[in-house]
């Protein structure tokens, strides 16, 4: 993971294109090419699963971590909003506070979740 300065809200931006709207800082300090993927993914389920044409708005904020002792006292959280479709369930915060996590127990439920 390389962290360093990038212009976030331009990132973002370049990645959403016509489909939707930014609101985020200018500037912070993060891995560039994990946030385009994530971003990348992110914007893909909602295209595949929000209502047609319906505009997507990504969210980003710095927040402070919880943590006292975790080496990064701020994390970068990313909202990607858009309408779903009438028939789509919405996750449950364990599935959303395990999405990204590397854990592979965690991997293997979630792709055992997925082959329905």
């Amino acid at each position: 993971m390389e962290m360093e300065p990038v212009q976030l809200r331009s990132l973002l931006t370049m990645q959403i294109g016509v489909l939707g709207t930014v609101d985020a800082p200018a500037n912070v300090i993060v891995d560039p090419t994990l946030v385009r993927l994530l971003v990348r993914e992110g914007i893909s389920n909602a295209v595949d699963h929000g209502r047609s044409n319906a505009p997507i708005k990504l969210i980003a904020e710095v927040l402070k971590d919880a943590q006292p002792n975790s080496p990064a006292s701020y994390s970068l959280h990313i909202s990607i909003i858009n309408f779903k479709k009438v028939a789509s369930s919405r996750l449950t915060a364990a599935e959303c506070k395990n999405l990204f996590n590397r854990k592979k127990e965690t991997a293997q439920s979630c792709s055992s979740l997925t082959r329905r």
